[in-house]
């Protein structure tokens, strides 16, 4: 099964959180971060995407994409 958000465990780790440091700065449990990162879940809130992609300052669109450390660094910068 494919992880929904293929994108999240690796843009949390590029950016240097932990599971419990992404889910204080997002307001979140750290279970939905681990669930999410395990696949576990087959669909997620608006709310939640949204908490997720601002806490990573990202596009909500990035966690559901596999990660590309190019595009990630050049939306930073933008």
């Amino acid at each position: 099964m494919t992880k929904l958000l293929q994108g999240l465990q690796p843009l949390r780790q590029a950016r240097k959180l932990t599971q419990e440091e992404l889910a204080k700065k997002a307001g979140v449990s750290v279970e939905t971060i681990r669930k999410h990162e395990q696949g576990a879940y087959d669909g997620i809130s608006g709310d939640t995407l949204n908490k997720l992609a601002g806490a990573l300052g990202c596009p909500s669109a990035f966690l559901f994409l596999p990660y590309n450390s190019d595009v990630s660094e050049n939306q930073e910068s933008a």
